[in-house]
């Protein structure tokens, strides 16, 4: 499963709202033994500070049952400088596996 959820509010879907603890018990319960999910997230920036709210997210997982498997990069293209800061062009990419799996072990 690929997800790419509304992150530290930086997108609205008409009104709805986010319950990410709710939403990653049923991501946890759904997901079949030896499944994967690959959560797509960035943290806003607030008073020039990311939020981290992205590692807070993966680490939730872990603490819900998901093994962190793998971290990598979805490289996003954005221009190289937003007002007095540099913008990464990258979001996180956190590849959570429930239990093991063959394939995915080094």
């Amino acid at each position: 499963m690929v997800t790419s959820p509304p992150y530290d509010g930086l997108r609205t879907y008409n009104g709805y709202s986010f319950p990410f603890e709710d939403i990653t018990k049923e991501l946890y319960r759904v997901t079949k033994q030896g499944g994967v999910v690959v959560w797509v997230v960035d943290d806003a920036t607030i008073k020039g500070s990311e939020s981290g709210t992205s590692f807070r997210q993966a680490l939730y997982f872990k603490e819900i049952g998901f093994n962190l498997h793998d971290t990598m990069i979805y490289q996003t293209n954005k221009p190289p400088m937003n007002d007095n800061r540099y913008q990464k062009d990258f979001e996180f990419m956190f590849v959570l596996a429930k239990g093991n799996r063959k394939h995915l072990i080094r």
